[in-house]
């Protein structure tokens, strides 16, 4: 694994704002609406179901879409099937029509910004029905849960729970 230096992520951001300012200018692909938005919502109104997202940026276009905008700075482009399995900007989609109900067209914006490229994903609204039932099913599922197994991964290294891990 190669060691940055602070200079090293300096022009690694320099870099990707320019080339994000240069590939976006002059930001009249839609309004800005809101930035960092804070959304808590409780998805079932018979069982405490809350979700809090932190959503990057939303925008609304001229064409009444909705979009989430998120930034990643990641040191690769993920796959067809990683996006597919990704559920982040999904659920964000299910909170904010969630918060706010007339809200008819949602697109899922992703900026791999160390690869000036961009990933966008129609999100059908008709979808997000099921999403939620998903969800809250997999929220019972964890909360009832008794054993915890282990998944040792690289990030095991942040983990907070190392002190009483059996690894």
């Amino acid at each position: 694994m190669k060691n940055y230096s602070p200079d090293d992520y300096f022009q690694t951001t320099e870099q990707c704002i320019k080339n994000f300012y240069f590939r976006y200018y002059p930001f009249d692909q839609g309004r800005t609406i809101a930035v960092e938005k804070r959304l808590l919502v409780n998805l079932d109104e018979d069982y405490d179901c809350s979700l809090l997202c932190y959503i990057d940026r939303i925008v609304k276009t001229s064409d009444r879409y909705y979009e989430i905008h998120d930034y990643k700075t990641t040191s690769r482009i993920p796959t067809a099937e990683d996006i597919k399995k990704d559920k982040q900007l999904t659920l964000y989609a299910l909170i904010l029509k969630q918060r706010y109900p007339y809200i008819k067209k949602i697109r899922l914006i992703y900026h791999y910004l160390n690869f000036n490229e961009e990933i966008s994903i129609t999100q059908p609204i008709e979808e997000l029905d099921e999403i939620k039932k998903t969800t809250i099913q997999l929220i019972k599922k964890i909360e009832s849960s008794q054993v915890f197994p282990m998944k040792i991964s690289k990030l095991c290294r942040f983990c907070r729970y190392k002190n009483i891990c059996d690894q």
